[in-house]
């Protein structure tokens, strides 16, 4: 581990902190990694395979709604079975670990209201991703490395507070947490869990919508997973 300096609240590191890259950032890594899209974006119902988009603007969908798609997947051939995601990340960087307050947290009402409405849009598939990025380097500096990430108590908060509730019946919930325990890229060596709440209730995508999406798939541009050398720990 490569550390120029570690003073307790004050570390400093050659890496980027998991915490500090840009929600969009994280989105686009994971898409762009074949490891990690075939973890995270892989869920039972899921497309196999699929075209993937990222922050897909609602404009011009059925209903006139405001807003966008974090994550668009759909089969190449199958526009009618398209998969909107919303996604929310909470972070710990060494502050919030420190003082027990993660940052972002208040936003996962936020996220709720959010994936309510792709699930009004009428999507066949709806999810709510919760991303908990987790930076804990300066707690293992001098110390053997572990990649368990948060400790019990803020775990159990975190999981406390993303939940279903407020959630339409149909929309899935998966929380997965992401682990930096080294002075490596974020999402390149690390700790990973993922914990499925509940999966999505498939639903018959009207047609107008199943239009759009096609629209969709010919105008923007899909993000093609390549193979990086990604190091992770259960």
């Amino acid at each position: 581990m490569m550390v120029r300096e570690a003073k307790y609240g004050a570390s400093t590191f050659n890496c980027k902190s998991i915490a500090e890259i840009t929600e969009a950032d994280f989105i686009k890594r994971l898409l762009a990694d074949f490891l990690w899209r075939s973890r995270v974006f892989n869920i039972s119902g899921m497309p196999a395979e699929p075209s993937a988009f990222a922050s897909v603007d609602l404009k011009g969908a059925p209903g006139n709604f405001f807003g966008d798609v974090d994550v668009l997947l759909c089969p190449l051939s199958h526009p009618e079975l398209a998969t909107a995601i919303s996604v929310k990340r909470i972070k710990f960087g060494a502050d919030a670990i420190r003082n027990g307050q993660p940052n972002k947290l208040r936003e996962l009402k936020k996220a709720t209201e959010q994936a309510n409405r792709l699930a009004d849009v009428g999507f066949h598939l709806v999810y709510s991703f919760v991303f908990v990025a987790i930076d804990t380097r300066e707690q293992n500096v001098g110390r053997r490395i572990s990649f368990a990430g948060l400790p019990v108590e803020l775990k159990q908060f975190v999981y406390s507070v993303a939940t279903v509730q407020g959630l339409n019946p149909q929309i899935g919930l998966y929380r997965t947490e992401y682990v930096q325990p080294m002075d490596y890229e974020p999402l390149s060596t690390g700790g990973f869990h993922g914990d499925l709440v509940r999966n999505a209730e498939p639903v018959r995508q009207a047609d107008s919508l199943t239009e759009w999406v096609s629209q969709v798939m010919l105008r923007e541009t899909a993000i093609e997973p390549g193979v990086s050398p990604v190091s992770l720990r259960p």
